[in-house]
């Protein structure tokens, strides 16, 4: 059996350890030899797990599966690494089972925005508490625009732009904007442009336009006929309630009307999508004083989870 020493030489040969998350998703697959099975136990999709691996195999240098005969195989080095991580995952868990409370609940403060919380999070929670039945989040949707009010949270999302100004952020998922309407009033109309209806747009905090649709214009060469006029809105989950009522065209991240695209109450008017520039960041708040070691871990398998979830 492989000990602890093997595993922290293989660290040490390494430029530097992979991301944790890619170990993790390698060894739920090693164990099921599917990508398919694996994104199962995950709760995330095939394709994030096949990202994973891939993702994995570039930092090392080396393939891990082959497949053979419409089955996955592990090549020799891709055993050799499944040994090592199934010991060293064994090693914490057996590690943490010593140090952690029998039946010991956390409750977790948690703040994101609110077509985020409405749209992303909560058709995902049975999910979550599937995978971590002793975490109990605490969800709100309060404005954040400072480092002290982040301080309020155990994790914290915002919809920026450009990285927090105040601290630690990574971003997690930079929008994917598709132009969709309702079929009734795009299959009604669809001899004109899309200049040609009315545009959705939202406010910022600030009561500003944001620029989303000025700049979709402008990608797709068509900025002189941007019309700045049309609806505006001040959440994300209006302008997609009003497109799907047919009160004009929206332009939308594709994550939050994955339930309207699916059940054909939205459709896409346009093949061309625009990346960003705004996204959502996962905001790093200094531990506080106060705060216990299981508290601290629980907040960390919630931004694991997050990091995991919105990185497909």
């Amino acid at each position: 059996m492989l000990q602890l020493q093997a595993v922290i030489l293989l660290i040490k040969k390494m430029a530097r350890l992979p991301p944790l998350n890619t170990l993790r998703v390698f060894y739920i697959a090693s164990q099921t030899k599917s990508f398919t099975k694996a994104a199962g136990k995950l709760h995330v999709t095939q394709g994030a797990v096949s990202r994973q691996i891939k993702a994995l195999e570039d930092s090392l240098g080396f393939p891990l599966f082959v497949r053979q005969h419409h089955e996955l195989v592990l090549t020799q080095s891709g055993e050799h690494l499944a040994q090592m991580v199934s010991q060293a995952f064994k090693i914490l868990e057996d590690g943490l089972s010593q140090m952690r409370p029998s039946l010991t609940r956390q409750k977790l403060l948690v703040n994101v925005p609110t077509t985020f919380a409405s749209r992303w999070l909560a058709p995902r929670l049975r999910l979550f508490q599937e995978q971590y039945p002793h975490l109990d989040l605490s969800i709100t949707t309060d404005l954040v625009s400072s480092h002290i009010q982040a301080q309020r949270y155990d994790c914290c999302l915002i919809f920026s732009n450009s990285p927090w100004p105040y601290g630690e952020s990574e971003l997690l998922h930079l929008e994917r904007h598709a132009v969709v309407a309702s079929p009734n009033l795009w299959t009604e109309k669809n001899h004109l442009q899309i200049n040609d209806f009315t545009l959705l747009h939202l406010l910022n905090n600030d009561g500003s336009l944001l620029p989303i649709w000025r700049q979709w214009f402008a990608n797709s060469q068509n900025s002189q006929n941007f019309n700045q006029a049309g609806i505006t809105f001040s959440t994300l989950d209006q302008a997609i309630n009003a497109a799907v009522a047919g009160a004009g065209i929206a332009l939308v991240d594709r994550i939050m009307i994955e339930n309207e695209l699916l059940n054909k109450q939205l459709v896409q008017v346009d093949i061309r999508e625009m990346r960003g520039p705004y996204g959502y960041w996962l905001i790093s708040p200094e531990k506080k004083k106060t705060e216990n070691q299981y508290s601290q871990n629980a907040a960390m398998q919630l931004r694991d989870w997050l990091i995991l979830s919105l990185k497909d």
